[in-house]
């Protein structure tokens, strides 16, 4: 019994189908024709089209925009930041690098004049030339305290006769190699 219901929804719907299938067809067609023959108005005159007129642009003057400073703190901390290390970008325009600050005056210095030597350069230069002063024969105790006392005298007898401790970390190096390399001699000399 229900297959038999079945058969016959199965068959009423193929049978709706084919009939909204047959009218899609018939009012396509119908169009079709209607539009082939109608036929098209004459055009009595044929008339330019009426040029477009277009709005005058107006200019706007165009101004720096405003400062707006960030409300939050983080980045309003870096905002200011940002402009202090700008500001010592034009102000100071050699590298913050301490060699590279070395050789950038040195190069300008090099330009200016190629008989003047600059400060850091007289300093190597100073350092280099140090002679070593004739001392009398300094006597090195066993005991460790002592011994540690007397190299500290001796590093800082030879530091006054240096110039002075420069601020450049590789020169503040060269420095301290010379300084150490001239008390390793006054204490060798000694023995």
């Amino acid at each position: 019994m229900i297959e038999i219901g079945v058969i016959l929804a199965v068959i009423v719907a193929a049978w709706f189908y084919l009939r909204v299938k047959k009218e899609k067809q018939g009012s396509v067609t119908q169009s079709a024709t209607m539009q082939t023959v109608t036929p098209k108005p004459k055009v009595m005159q044929e008339q330019e089209p009426e040029p477009v007129k277009a709005k005058p642009v107006e200019t706007k003057k165009v101004s720096k925009p405003a400062i707006v400073i960030p409300e939050d703190s983080m980045l309003r901390r870096h905002y200011m930041q940002n402009l202090t290390a700008t500001k010592e970008c034009r102000e100071t325009p050699f590298p913050e690098d301490s060699t590279l600050r070395r050789h950038y005056l040195q190069n300008l210095a090099a330009q200016q004049d190629k008989n003047v030597i600059s400060k850091a350069d007289s300093k190597v230069a100073a350092a280099e030339d140090l002679i070593i002063p004739a001392s009398k024969k300094t006597n090195i105790p066993e005991e460790a305290e002592l011994k540690r006392d007397v190299i500290q005298q001796l590093v800082a007898e030879t530091e006054a006769t240096m110039p002075p401790r420069p601020t450049d970390s590789t020169l503040k190096r060269h420095y301290d190699t010379q300084l150490m390399s001239v008390v390793l001699s006054k204490l060798q000399a000694s023995k």
